[in-house]
């Protein structure tokens, strides 16, 4: 039992140690440290009382101080542990943060009633006293329901990296819960009490396994580096934003410098030739807008190390997808790209237009360097009871069935040969979550790639 103590414990340390801000770290390490408490309650019932008992002054106070310890330690091993698997579950499913923000406080309420109940029915003191029958026919759902949650999650899951985490995180759950809900529920309830002794083996492979892939991969959402791990966070948040950053500068750059091109040869030809006058004019405005656009992009990224905070009002989605249009355009049109707007609905949303202008500009930016010339890009706004959908299609190269999982993972990208980061997919995917909404790539080589964007339809705004 001071095995499956310590292991457990050393586990919840690990976790809070390595990203105690994460709710769904929190919760994991709830279930390692209540889990604990069982040991702790098996080792003073078995050891530390009878010695105590045993001892020359015997301490009455003391001793049941430690049984009331017992019957508490107990207690939420067996009543709260449950609880904690079946939230960390829902959270694993990765509900977007708007949504799981207005249904956590229920969530967590209504599932904590069982638990309220067995302590307002049965007694912890002097010593545990509970129905095995009555809590198996609610924890067994519990436990079930987290491993079929846990199993879905990792299904679903389509970006590569994650995907081997959720795997590893299911492997390493799975088989000790479902271990521990036979040996702690079941057979108790067929009075074989002292079942629970097998655990500690299973508990010990279990965070072998742990220890390995979690050096070696990560694994429960957690990768070892203790010397480095606070220094290593810092500077991810600062690469990924500065990087962020020059991703955007660089396409406006860029942009910028193909209309400076332009205009430098309208201006020589303007005196033969004055209705050019117009087309310099136009791209001035372009320019304009382009360095406009730049700076509010940079006072919005200077806090990118933080998490993406929205700006919100009510827009126009098809002004929206205008603008961002209107920031490739040069682009467009030098590679004869024509873009065909479906939009079918004159729809306001609540949204924030900068992010999301940003995010169709990214997406955009792929299509016209999938296609490379001659092509076409389509762009429809759907709406139904549950989503407003936007749908980006290009007629391009298309993307592989061995990258597509990989395409929203930060720094992946196919484009080898260019100055890419492989963060536009990332920050977009990232904007809709903020926005309670998704993102989701269709693609097949050779026909193009489509790119999904989903809003909740509360964000409507209905005038």
């Amino acid at each position: 039992m001071l095995a499956l103590l310590l292991f457990l414990w050393l586990t919840t340390a690990i976790l809070l140690f390595t990203d105690y801000k994460s709710e769904s770290t929190r919760w994991l390490s709830a279930i390692t440290f209540l889990s604990g408490l069982g040991g702790l309650e098996v080792i003073l019932k078995e050891n530390v009382i009878p010695y105590l008992e045993t001892a020359v002054t015997v301490n009455p106070v003391m001793v049941d101080s430690i049984r009331l310890l017992c019957g508490v330690s107990e207690s939420l091993s067996h009543y709260a542990a449950p609880y904690a698997l079946l939230i960390y579950s829902i959270i694993f499913l990765e509900i977007p943060k708007e949504q799981w923000k207005k249904l956590r406080i229920k969530v967590i309420l209504i599932l904590s009633l069982p638990m309220l109940l067995m302590y307002a029915l049965f007694s912890v003191y002097p010593v545990f006293n509970t129905s095995y029958v009555i809590l198996s026919f609610w924890v067994s759902p519990y436990v079930l329901t987290a491993n079929i949650l846990l199993i879905y999650s990792t299904k679903r899951t389509k970006r590569t990296r994650l995907k081997q985490q959720k795997i590893l995180t299911s492997a390493i759950l799975i088989p000790t819960t479902t271990m521990s809900l036979i040996t702690n529920y079941l057979l108790p309830a067929f009075n074989f009490k002292n079942a629970y002794r097998y655990n500690t083996w299973i508990i010990v492979i279990q965070f072998s396994i742990f220890l390995f892939f979690v050096v070696k991969n990560g694994a429960l959402g957690v990768k070892l580096t203790f010397e480095k791990q606070s220094l290593g966070r810092t500077l991810k948040a600062l690469t990924s934003g500065t990087v962020i950053l020059n991703h955007t500068i660089k396409n406006e750059v860029l942009k910028i410098s193909l209309c400076m091109s332009n205009i430098r040869n309208y201006t020589a030809d303007a005196m033969k030739d004055m209705p050019k006058t117009f087309d310099v004019n136009e791209n001035i405005e372009i320019v304009n807008d382009s360095i406009k656009y730049l700076s509010v992009m940079i006072n919005k990224i200077q806090n990118q190390v933080k998490d993406i905070v929205l700006a919100e009002c009510q827009n126009n989605l098809g002004n929206i997808i205008d603008k961002a249009v209107n920031m490739v355009l040069p682009y467009l049109k030098s590679r004869n790209i024509d873009v065909s707007k479906n939009y079918g609905y004159d729809l306001n949303i609540i949204c924030d237009s900068v992010h999301l202008q940003e995010t169709f500009s990214n997406i955009l930016n792929n299509s016209i360097e999938a296609i490379g010339s001659n092509g076409e890009v389509n762009i429809d706004i759907n709406e139904n009871k549950k989503f407003v959908t936007v749908a980006v299609k290009d007629n391009g190269a298309g993307i592989s069935k061995e990258n597509l999982p990989c395409v929203l993972d930060p720094f992946f990208s196919t484009k080898h040969h260019t100055q890419n980061f492989g963060l536009g997919l990332s920050y977009c995917y990232n904007v809709m979550q903020q926005h309670g909404g998704s993102l989701e790539v269709q693609s097949e080589v050779g026909y193009g790639t489509t790119v999904l964007l989903s809003f909740p339809a509360r964000r409507i705004a209905r005038n």
